[in-house]
């Protein structure tokens, strides 16, 4: 260890070598945001030894957590050890993945026990919610608004004076009252939710939760159908504009006064992808949270909703105020700020497993920021990115793929399920993801090695497989009916495959017969052709894309091809490969990239990637394959603007 470093550090008595070397990479000192991957890469080497000297470590800071946490009298041992993992302090925002780690292996569960610790239920009066005339419009008996916090409502639009919602004011980590935290509006509540929005002035709504789930109505719609009007109060509500992504759609309202002159656009955005009872994937909160910045830039609340107006709407809150605090201070203490946001409104991030997540996803909105470009100057930014000539350490797309790198790491450490059965392949999924097959055959599984991959804008846009083998070729084909695939695009050499029949030509799969119709066509080493798959009576059109991969242009052609055939309606589309994980990952990149920039006018590859990652670990993981798809990306772009002069 350097004297340096010693000097920076505190000094214990007997302290272990291994743990020295720890706060060598940063555990004591500050952290060039730059050089963050490679302290990530080293840390990583001593995990081992780590472990080693964890017991002799957590008894040396259980004595300092002792001497900096607020006492109680008698304290419990479980109050102490969650004291020990940053109940009572600041997180460095470069620590937290490390602290996620420490908390998810304690026994009991750190996060759990944090939880438990917070205060709950109704710790503020609560008395406007409980009058009789208000009492229906709660949607829950046990959900109120403090009064303290509770929006009221001024402006009469009845004879009647009734100023109540359910719905709070929170503050930020400035004290600042930046978020209205609501219930999910009922029919009779509807034309109060619309008051509350003109009132303050929302500018952009958050919506958390669907209509309707697990056969339960969430949430009363509250805007129309395109084309479309809405009567409210005095007001009229139309939609002008809804695009829909993945997990959220984005709907552009237009609202006005039918007694007054005003009208004024506001922009909802809505997930739509928050599993019943469960989290959503870290990743997709991120960037759920980065297109809701993107248009929230007017300074006016920020109103935020699910059903009960705690769970889902704590947890989004707490990630946007936890996120900014973190980005402004380079610290974030959790706890006190669900803490704090319990202060305003009740119950603020409902479950435990709500409270682990929020922290997951705060790792990696912090570590996880890649490079957005524009469309405006996007080849000019490419060459740049890609002709770089200083030192390769200082190079933006290194760094870019350094911290991919050290992501794709640890999905890779993590990765640990194998299948024993000899006949699955080896690069089994996560469970998770993975692609089950609902159909019944005698003597066959629900398995089937592919893995679901989300487009830019279905949930479920792609499966990625490999080639199957002759005794899996039946799953295939029932994958197919499953999933209802629309489109096969297979990378295959000029050898063939023997399990898709050639032009023409029929073979039969019992229960399955599968016809090469005699039409088809080739542009630019994309052979694309139909296929009919038929089971007794049922009937299946499949479009074919034979895409031979010796050249990057042929992949960038049936990605083209791709993207004109998903003009129109979302199609299902499976992507196989000989190996599985290189040119079908490239092939679901490139598409993604490349439909982000037509809906959105700009890319973020890094986003991109890492979504694949999270299915496959071992896809992108030289640095030249990172930079192939940034020139694939130039490629393609520049032979459109040339198309178009």
């Amino acid at each position: 260890m350097s004297a340096k470093a010693a000097e920076n550090c505190p000094s214990e008595e007997n302290l272990p070598e291994e743990n020295t070397y720890k706060n060598l990479v940063g555990t004591c000192t500050d952290i060039n945001i730059n050089e963050m991957p490679f302290v990530i890469e080293e840390k990583g080497r001593v995990e081992s030894a780590e472990k080693q000297i964890k017991k002799y470590n957590n008894s040396l800071l259980l004595e300092k957590a002792a001497e900096s946490c607020p006492s109680d009298e008698n304290p419990s041992e479980e109050n102490t050890y969650t004291n020990l993992v940053g109940t009572c302090t600041d997180i460095n925002v470069n620590e937290l993945p490390f602290v996620i780690e420490e908390k998810s292996k304690m026994e009991p569960n750190a996060f759990y026990t944090e939880y438990k610790r917070l205060p709950n239920g109704d710790v503020s009066r609560c008395q406007a919610a409980q009058l009789p005339e208000n009492r229906i419009k709660n949607r829950f008996k046990t959900i109120y608004p403090y009064d303290h916090s509770r929006v009221v409502l001024e402006e009469r639009w009845t004879d009647s004076y009734e100023d109540y919602i359910n719905a709070n004011y929170i503050k930020d980590f400035k004290d600042e009252k930046r978020y209205l935290a609501a219930q999910g509006p009922m029919s009779k509540t509807s034309s109060d939710f619309w008051r509350m929005i003109l009132q303050e002035r929302v500018e952009c709504i958050v919506m958390l939760t669907n209509l309707i789930e697990g056969g339960k109505n969430k949430c009363f719609k509250y805007w129309p159908d395109k084309g479309e009007h809405l009567k409210v109060g005095l007001c009229r509500i139309s939609l002008l504009q809804e695009i829909k992504y993945a997990f959220y759609t984005m709907r552009k309202l237009s609202i006005e006064r039918t007694d007054t002159p005003m009208k004024r656009d506001i922009i909802q955005l809505h997930y739509t992808s928050w599993p019943d009872h469960g989290t959503p994937e870290e990743l997709d909160l991120v960037q759920f949270h980065r297109a809701t910045m993107k248009r929230d830039k007017t300074g006016s609340p920020l109103l935020v909703h699910c059903s009960a107006g705690v769970g889902r709407t704590g947890t989004f809150i707490g990630y946007d105020a936890l996120l900014r605090r973190g980005k402004e201070t380079g610290r974030i203490n959790v706890f006190e700020f669900v803490k704090q946001m319990r202060e305003d409104r009740m119950t603020m991030i409902q479950t435990k497993e709500q409270y682990a997540f929020l922290h997951k996803a705060l790792a990696c909105g912090f570590l996880g920021e890649g490079m957005i470009l524009k469309q405006t100057d996007l080849e000019i930014k490419i060459n740049q990115l890609l002709n770089d000539n200083s030192p390769q350490n200082q190079q933006p797309l290194y760094k870019e793929y350094k911290l991919l790198s050290s992501l794709g790491q640890e999905l890779r450490d993590n990765s640990t399920k194998v299948e024993n059965d000899v006949t699955k392949a080896t690069n089994s999924r996560d469970d998770k993801h993975r692609v089950y097959l609902t159909s019944y055959i005698k003597g066959r599984s629900d398995y089937i090695n592919a893995v679901i991959v989300p487009s830019y804008t279905d949930l479920r846009g792609f499966i990625m497989t490999t080639y199957p083998i002759p005794d899996t070729d039946i799953d295939l084909w029932r994958l197919c009916v499953d999933h209802e695939v629309d489109v096969i695009t297979v990378f295959v050499s000029t050898k063939g495959i023997w399990w898709i029949p050639q032009r023409g030509q029929s073979r039969a799969c019992s229960p399955f017969y599968i016809t090469n119709q005699d039409t088809g066509s080739e542009v630019r080493g994309v052979i694309q052709e139909q296929l009919v798959l038929t089971e007794q009576k049922n009937r299946r059109d499949i479009t074919l894309f034979r895409i031979n991969p010796e050249k990057e242009e042929h992949t960038l052609q049936g990605v083209r091809l791709l993207l004109e055939k998903n003009m129109g309606e979302d199609v299902k589309t499976l992507v196989i490969g000989q190996d599985g994980n290189r040119a079908t990952a490239l092939f679901i990149v490139l598409y993604n990239v490349l439909q982000q920039l037509r809906l959105d006018k700009e890319i973020d590859v890094l986003t991109a990637v890492r979504r694949i990652q999270s299915r496959n670990p071992n896809v992108f993981t030289t640095l030249e394959e990172y930079r192939m798809c940034y020139q694939m990306i130039l490629d393609s772009v520049s032979e459109e603007v040339y198309a178009n002069v």
